[in-house]
């Protein structure tokens, strides 16, 4: 997961999120967006597939009563339901945690915030 949190990001853990998410563990079978506003999640079907395997310029846009998601400069979702209330403390976070028994890695080369 790639995005801003205020908690743990983990189901239905009461963290306020916005995101971008591949999570077997959520049934999910490519990368979707995700926010969730404390007691309520919302995933968003991407308007592109997003290649696992890709370098991409991943940027989180707070627009007030939405965000948008874009890759490589172009908006692939905006999330206006389920978000963290105006005001919430956010912090980025990058995470992986693999369910399976292999090895699995996720790099970061460049990480900027901005605001």
């Amino acid at each position: 997961m790639v995005g801003s949190t205020n908690g743990t990001p983990a189901v239905n853990d009461g963290c306020r999120y916005v995101a971008l998410r591949y999570s077997t563990a959520n049934s999910d079978t490519s990368f979707v967006c995700a926010s969730g506003n404390g007691s309520l999640d919302q995933t968003y079907s991407p308007s592109s597939t997003i290649a696992a395997n890709a370098l991409v310029k991943i940027e989180f846009v707070d627009n007030g009563a939405s965000w948008d998601v874009k890759l490589n400069g172009s908006s692939v979702c905006t999330m206006n339901t389920r978000l963290p209330a105006s005001g919430t403390a956010m912090r980025w976070v990058g995470m992986a945690q693999t369910l399976a028994n292999a090895a699995d890695q996720f790099n970061f080369y460049h990480f900027m915030g901005k605001q």
